[in-house]
Formats: structure tokens, sequence, C-alpha cells
């Protein structure tokens, strides 16, 4: 890029294919630093790239760059990350910004310290991808912040520590799968899990107290025994659940369920495992249809309001 400037006073900004022109007045207030931050690395303000030569190296070293190296940069804290290629890192405390994985990367942080934020953090993970970040103590200095997972990657949280608990967010699944192998693998009891999408897949015994939205059709998959035991908002909509878990698993949702006009739950699926209901009040007020897989009722209170219809497979 080729900065150039004018002695004239009108403040004025020409973009040609390979400068940008600036007369003098609009460089002046900002600054060469500020101007950069403005228009962006690669079209994100603020962005660090982890180095690609696969050698392990500390989170908080001098171990980043812009895209293409070279990886000499001291890291920044608050600063959104990008990984482009296979690589391991040891963590250590710092507040993190939204983190990206490329398209078929690989990428292992071994937890150390506390990984902070501020604010809500979107995960990309592209396609062919994974993020392996197991057992990493997290913590919030906002009632809003939270984890955003985004891309048709994988994501293995693993089993965290508790002290991520935002009230007034949580975790929200968007695409793609999550790896989780702890009760507090969404945050604590007060942060919200919101499902727009996506797979979880978890393992061992494990009870989820968060209070749960489903925004969008979402699919279980794995081993063990997980219970649900935080409330369920449908919306007004019907909400997909699709079983692909394994055989003589469990997912029980205890959590009374509750919709406006119009909600409804669909099961689906192939899984061996069984989706379990019990929620003895569920206040829903739609059509409970079962195209796959086992689900069980264990009582009248589940199938929501009386006059909700029941669909089963012919």
């Amino acid at each position: 890029m080729r900065i150039s400037t004018s002695n004239h006073f009108a403040c004025q900004t020409m973009f040609t294919t390979n400068a940008v022109v600036l007369k003098k007045p609009f460089f002046k207030v900002l600054g060469a630093f500020a101007l950069i931050m403005l228009l962006g690395v690669n079209g994100v303000v603020g962005q660090q790239f982890w180095r690609t030569d696969g050698t392990s190296a500390s989170w908080t070293g001098s171990n980043w760059g812009l895209s293409g190296g070279p990886y000499t940069t001291a890291w920044t804290s608050g600063s959104a990350t990008r990984f482009t290629a296979n690589s391991t890192v040891t963590f250590a405390t710092t507040t993190v910004g939204n983190v990206t994985v490329d398209p078929g990367v690989t990428v292992t942080v071994t937890q150390a310290g506390t990984l902070k934020t501020t604010a809500a953090r979107t995960f990309d993970i592209g396609t062919g991808s994974t993020l392996t970040w197991t057992g990493q103590s997290w913590s919030t200095t906002a009632s809003s912040a939270g984890f955003i997972k985004n891309g048709a990657g994988t994501w293995d949280i693993g089993a965290q520590g508790s002290g991520f608990n935002a009230t007034n967010f949580g975790f929200r699944l968007n695409a793609g799968r999550v790896i989780v192998s702890g009760s507090n693998s969404f945050g604590g009891t007060n942060s919200v899990l919101t499902l727009a999408g996506g797979t979880i897949q978890s393992s061992g015994t494990r009870t989820f107290t968060n209070p749960i939205t489903l925004s969008g059709n979402h699919t279980h998959m794995g081993t063990g025994n997980a219970t649900f035991s935080g409330t369920v908002g449908l919306g007004a909509a019907t909400r997909t659940i699709t079983n692909s878990t394994t055989s003589g698993s469990i997912r029980l949702f205890s959590g009374v369920i509750s919709g406006t006009s119009g909600s409804g739950l669909t099961f689906d699926g192939s899984g061996a495992g069984r989706i379990f209901i019990s929620g003895a009040s569920n206040t829903f007020t739609g059509t409970i249809t079962i195209n796959g897989a086992e689900v069980g009722f264990t009582g009248n209170g589940e199938f929501g309001n009386a006059n909700n219809t029941i669909g089963l497979p012919t």
C-alpha cells in the first residue's frame, strides 16, 4: 500500500487499485498508525496471525504477525487471532478477542492461566478444522460476555472451569460441532445456552444447568448420559432435535419447556441412544412430531399444552 499526502486543504480521500491518496488534514488528524488501524489489516482491525512453522510456543510471546509473516510481533492483549496452519500453543493468562481457525487446520492449545473476556467473543472454526482447547479456566468481567461458535469445524472445549458465568449472554452454538466433557463447559448456572444450529458431542455423566434458548435446530451425538436441567425456550417456532448418539446414551431435558403460539418439537435422527423429556409442567403450545430414533416422556405434563398434537411415524 502506498500513502501520499498533498498540501491542499480540501479534505478528500481517493482510493485506487494500488494506492491510497489522502489529503493533508485527514492524514494530519489521524496519524499514520491510526490510519492503518482504520483501513484494517486484511480487512480485519486488530487481528494477529499466529506463526506458521509448526513450532510450539507461548500465546503471550512474540509469535504473532501480519498475514504472511514475519511472526516476531509481541502479543497484544485483547487482539483477535487467526490460525492459518497446524499449530501447537501454550496459553497464559490474558484477554482474548475473536478467534479464527482457517479450513483444514488443526490447532491444539494447552490450557494454563485464565482466558479473560470483556465481551462476547466469536470462535470461527473452518470446515475440516479442529480447535482443541480443553480444561481452560475462563473469566469474564462483563455480564454480556460469552462465546459464539461459528463455522463448520470442531471446537473441543472439554471440561472448563466455572469462572465463566455471564448473566446476559453465555454460550451460543450457531454451526459446527462442540465437544464437551464437563458440566461447566457452557458456563455456570447463570449463562444462557443458545442453540441456533450445530452439534453437541458429550461424553460421561454430565448435568448442564444452563437456561436454554432453542433458536434453531441442533443435533446430539456422543456417549454417556447428559442432563439439561435448565428451562428451555422455543420462542414461536417448531424446533428439531436430531439424535445421533450411540447405544446406551441418554439425553435428558428435565427443565420446563415453554413457547408461544406455534411452538413445538420435532425429534429426528437414527441414533441408537434415547432422548427423554421429563419437565412435568411444560407449557409450549404446538405439535410434537417423532420422525426417528427413540424419545421417552415420563408423564402427561411433558407433552406441553393439553391441546397439543402428537405425530408419530407411519
